[in-house]
């Protein structure tokens, strides 16, 4: 995630069933981004803000961050 410069047309980023303990801050950057999957990330403990991810959707209980 530290070159999300690159990352730039990602829609989908899908981390579900990951050791993941932190979703780095330069997440915030993938402004394109509509699904952000951290299903079962039991080891998540930071999430930061995702204010400027406006393309990301919530869809009722299956929301996009589960």
């Amino acid at each position: 995630m530290q070159r999300s410069g690159q990352l730039h047309g990602l829609k989908v980023l899908d981390l579900s069933r990951t050791n993941i303990e932190c979703l780095p801050g330069s997440v915030s950057n993938l402004e394109g981004l509509t699904s952000l999957l951290l299903k079962y990330c039991q080891t998540l403990s930071s999430v930061p803000s995702l204010k400027k991810l406006r393309a990301l959707k919530r869809k009722g209980k299956h929301t996009t961050l589960s």
